[in-house]
């Protein structure tokens, strides 16, 4: 081996190396800090609670209890078509699913309204908040504080688009409520998580730089 070569050598082992401890360090980074990251808790003490209607029954018996020893003066259920992109009738949209299993748990009917979107055009929670505005500022103009719940690492992505939808005017809060399957911010140790943290990553971004 020729002295040029025996430089080489080392020179390409050093440049695995360091691509190998880059990536390894951003992996370890990604894995503690995501989680805390996607799913966010911070209500700002709004008149209206906005529950998206698709998460969970677990959840939106949470959502209920919130509201119930809560000062919040309305509950909205809030969603699109349960199936395929379009719905013809109130009874095929999320909001109308989520009214109905809050009633059941124990949130009086008379405080809760349904919100629904009829045709999904471009992303749901997007639609979703539009759909939202356009109803705060015809029913409710007077109101400036919301919270809205979701399922956990929906969180941030759900606060970003409210906040977009609704603009300067109205200050949203938000509450990422947990399942069972990601309460342990080891999130990697389920298969659930391994499928939902990173699916929940790119949404976010997209949402970030390419819905407005």
């Amino acid at each position: 081996m020729d002295e040029g070569q025996s430089h080489t050598v080392p020179l390409a082992r050093t440049k695995r190396i360091i691509i190998l401890v880059f990536f390894s360090t951003f992996g370890l980074a990604y894995a503690f800090n995501i989680y805390p990251f996607l799913v966010i808790n911070q209500p700002v003490n709004g008149e209206i609670l906005v529950v998206e209607g698709w998460i969970p029954s677990a959840l939106l018996e949470q959502a209920a209890e919130l509201f119930n020893h809560g000062s919040y003066t309305m509950i909205a259920s809030v969603g699109g078509p349960s199936t395929g992109e379009t719905a013809d009738r109130i009874e095929q949209t999320d909001a109308y699913r989520g009214k109905n299993e809050l009633i059941e748990f124990g949130v009086p009917a008379e405080k809760i309204v349904a919100v629904p979107v009829w045709e999904l055009k471009q992303n749901r929670t997007f639609t979703t908040a539009k759909a939202f505005s356009l109803w705060l500022n015809e029913v409710k103009p007077s109101v400036k504080k919301i919270d809205v719940f979701t399922a956990s690492v929906h969180g941030r992505k759900s606060r970003l688009l409210f906040r977009r939808a609704l603009g300067d005017s109205v200050q949203v809060g938000i509450i990422s409520a947990n399942s069972e399957e990601s309460e342990d911010k080891f999130w990697f140790r389920s298969k659930r998580m391994l499928y939902l943290i990173p699916r929940n990553t790119l949404g976010y971004l997209y949402a970030l730089l390419f819905t407005f």
